[in-house]
């Protein structure tokens, strides 16, 4: 089984409350064509995404024409993207 197996999980804490404890600034970027994304499931509910830009003003969020595997599918525009981000942390 392996090593993983052996890490003592703690129980699941309320997401949005650890999210707040987060002080430094956050780049969010998903696949528009993402399973994890999709329309029934619970992440790209309008919802969650208006929560995280209404009370978490450090996150910024951008989406790219990809799935999950952002980094394989789309490289150059997930590079853009952090290069934004980090363009946009160096001028504060």
């Amino acid at each position: 089984i392996g090593a993983a197996a052996q890490v003592t999980r703690s129980p699941p804490g309320d997401v949005w409350k650890d999210l707040a404890a987060v002080k430094a600034p956050i780049l969010l970027v998903y696949g528009l064509k993402s399973d994890r994304w999709d329309k029934s499931g619970r992440y790209q509910d309008p919802a969650v995404v208006e929560r995280l830009t209404r009370e978490y003003p450090k996150i910024s969020i951008a989406t790219v024409d990809a799935q999950h595997d952002i980094p394989d599918q789309a490289p150059d525009a997930l590079i853009a993207h952090v290069r934004k981000f980090a363009g946009i942390l160096d001028s504060r």
